[in-house]
């Protein structure tokens, strides 16, 4: 694993590929992390690439690629648990990548699909994460101000606990509920309602991980 240096490096990169669609140099990334010589920027490079996480084009003044292993998912925001809000899609940092459950085949209930920001450093599966604001999803064991890892996808099935859009801004946690001529996404908190699901109600993810606390 890196070390609390490296994990820095690897995140300035990320975050630098992301908004400028081309990596540091040397010089930016030790202006970044406050080394007073370049030797200490080549010396963690040089350990990260013997570990897999970058590669480096030694005559290249830009020459730092990320390997798969160094891809991160992004934390795009925040949802709400809790009242339905606004959701902010920016990215704020980068988790490592993690293992996901084998997938299982949901029945159909279609819409949109989100799109993660980040041209080459998201996560390659797609996966994103969001930071959960509110307390109506703690029958769930998800807490205010913890991530959720969400895949995404248009459709789910009944008791998925997915991320929502209403109105076509309005974004959600909630479990999806189906009964019989009736689908809802329902809060695991008995203060709050569950909420119709209709032709505005789109399915943006599934969540499938919950990070407690992240900062």
């Amino acid at each position: 694993m890196p070390s609390p240096v490296q994990d820095k490096i690897l995140a300035f990169i990320r975050g630098y590929l992301d908004k400028r669609h081309m990596p540091p140099t040397m010089r930016e990334i030790q202006d970044h992390c406050g080394f007073s010589a370049i030797g200490t920027i080549q010396y963690h490079l040089k350990n990260l690439a013997q570990a897999g996480y970058v590669e480096i084009k030694p005559r290249l003044s830009r020459g730092i690629i990320l390997r798969d292993r160094a891809i991160g998912i992004p934390i795009i925001g925040r949802v709400p648990a809790g009242p339905t809000q606004l959701a902010f899609e920016h990215v704020e940092g980068y988790i490592s990548s993690i293992q996901e459950e084998p997938r299982q085949a949901p029945p159909e209930i279609r819409s949109q699909p989100f799109s993660a920001p980040g041209p080459s450093v998201s996560d390659p599966r797609g996966l994103f994460a969001l930071r959960v604001r509110g307390d109506s999803m703690t029958g769930a064991g998800i807490l205010d101000n913890d991530l959720v890892i969400v895949r995404p996808q248009s459709s789910a099935k009944n008791g998925d606990i997915v991320v929502a859009r209403i109105h076509q801004e309005e974004v959600t946690v909630k479990k999806l509920v189906r009964k019989p001529g009736l689908i809802q996404l329902a809060p695991e908190n008995p203060k709050y309602k569950a909420i119709p699901v209709d032709e505005d109600t789109e399915i943006i993810g599934k969540v499938i991980r919950v990070v407690r606390h992240y900062t």
